[in-house]
């Protein structure tokens, strides 16, 4: 298992060895037969989570608009600030 392959029988056996490895940040093909057929992989980090709120952020701002008697600049940072 520490080459990043572990087949279906081993990873059944050796369940919390395997979360273990993955909780550490490893991710692990397992076979059945010689052949890949699934990839455990740890869950993303905060990161994600923050991309979310910003992607709420934005489509949010996308709704108002930019009201009609606007004249301030459009660029990224105007933006940005509003």
């Amino acid at each position: 298992m520490d080459d990043g392959v572990i087949s279906a029988d081993e990873a059944g056996r050796n369940f919390d060895r395997l979360l273990a490895q993955v909780e550490a940040g490893q991710s692990l093909t397992i076979t059945r037969d010689g052949r890949p057929v699934a990839v455990v992989t740890p869950v993303a980090d905060e990161t994600a989570n923050d991309r979310d709120i910003l992607r709420q952020k934005m489509m949010e701002m996308m709704r108002k608009g930019i009201p009609i008697d606007y004249q301030g600049p459009l660029d990224r940072e105007a933006l940005h600030r509003r």
